[in-house]
Parts: structure tokens; C-alpha cells; sequence
């Protein structure tokens, strides 16, 4: 149940659908381009597991770093054309306070949005990259009781 509620609340912070590019992704490739142009990336097979997101289908994976911290970049595409749409970038649940941090030290404090929701609380930060112009949106689940992660990702979305 607990899972089920976590996994609400993540869908319901992500549920804009972005637009997104990074590097060496481009914005529209096919998920086959994506393979071939992201170091690691693998094809994802959709067998109805929930890795649809605000009607996008994530068909691609790859690991990657943001300095230190370790993540999964995961590419999400428009079903009918096949485009790269949005990424989601998501480190391991350990990585989620430094990664916060990691985001805030570059990009400042942003824009908070934080939501306590009975037995967890919910943060969202919201900036606009220097240089790309890109929106960045952090999204973290902690439970209230002990402040411990449950989850986190960066969704990387266009300008």
C-alpha cells in the first residue's frame, strides 16, 4: 500500500508532461537513436510495468553520473511519433540529500514547493538552467516520520 501511495505522489509532482535534451541526446530522436548516440544506454521493454509517465512511454536507459552521485538516466517518448520527449534522472535512494544539494549548490535555491502529505513529505524545486535555458524540476519523497528517502529524480524539460 505504502508503495502504491509513493508511487501516486510521484506521478501526480511529474505529471507536465517536458520536453528535454542532453547531451548526446537531441530532442526527437527515436528511441534507437538514443541508443546508439548515449554510452550504455539499452532498449527498455514495455510489458505494462507503470513505465509510462503523463502518457509517454519510456523505451531507453542509461547510466550516468552528475559528479559524484550515480544515476539512471531514463528517456521517455512521444507513443505516436516515437520522439524523445523528457528525461528523468533518478539516483539511488542513499544519493537523494547529496543530490538535492548537488542541484541547489549550482543552480540555487530555486523555486520550493513542499507538501506534507500525512506520512510523507513531498518537495519539489523548480529552476531554469543558466545557459540552456532548460527547466529543471527536483522532485523528493521522504517519510515524515523519520525524515528518511523514499525517492527522488530530475526531470530535465525544455525551455
Amino acid at each position: 500500500m505504502r508503495k502504491i501511495a509513493i508511487a501516486a505522489v510521484v506521478l501526480l509532482a511529474s505529471a507536465a508532461p517536458a520536453l528535454a535534451e542532453w547531451a548526446p541526446s537531441k530532442w526527437g530522436m527515436s528511441p534507437e537513436q538514443v541508443i546508439k548516440a548515449v554510452p550504455n544506454a539499452v532498449a527498455v521493454v514495455r510489458d505494462g510495468d507503470g513505465k509510462d509517465v503523463s502518457g509517454h512511454h519510456q523505451l531507453a536507459t542509461a547510466p550516468t553520473k552528475d559528479g559524484a552521485i550515480q544515476l539512471q538516466a531514463n528517456f521517455y517518448f512521444e507513443p505516436g511519433k516515437r520522439q524523445l520527449a523528457f528525461i528523468q534522472f533518478v539516483p539511488g535512494t542513499a544519493q537523494c540529500k547529496d543530490y538535492q544539494t548537488l542541484l541547489e549548490s549550482r543552480n540555487g535555491a530555486g523555486k520550493h514547493d513542499d507538501k506534507d502529505l500525512d506520512k510523507i513529505q513531498l518537495t519539489v524545486i523548480e529552476w531554469v538552467e543558466a545557459g540552456s535555458k532548460d527547466k529543471l524540476k527536483y522532485v523528493g519523497v521522504t517519510a515524515s516520520a523519520n525524515g528518511a528517502w523514499l525517492y527522488c529524480h530530475l526531470h530535465r524539460e525544455k525551455p
